[in-house]
């Protein structure tokens, strides 16, 4: 149980990082879809972007956090790899 704790933290540190290397406009789309579960409609709406805008920019910014985690991913990898060698 305290290692899943332990890995909840850890991915949420990795999204909050994540989301702070996105635009603050993107940023907040991400928050309004993912976390606020807003249609595409309510979204653009919100933001006053068209509905392509929306679809567009948040394409880009998923497939910009998935790269940021897979990265840190990576590296975590990298470094309980090196741990367990030790």
């Amino acid at each position: 149980m305290a290692l899943e704790q332990i890995e909840e933290v850890r991915i949420s540190a990795q999204v909050r990082e994540a989301l702070h290397t996105l635009t603050p406009s993107d940023a907040g789309l991400i928050t309004l879809i993912v976390f606020e579960h807003f249609s595409h409609s309510q979204a653009a709406l919100a933001l006053g972007i068209s509905d392509g805008a929306v679809r567009t920019r948040l394409h880009r910014a998923r497939t910009r956090i998935a790269t940021l985690l897979s990265e840190s991913e990576d590296e975590s990898n990298i470094n309980t790899s090196k741990e367990a060698n030790r």
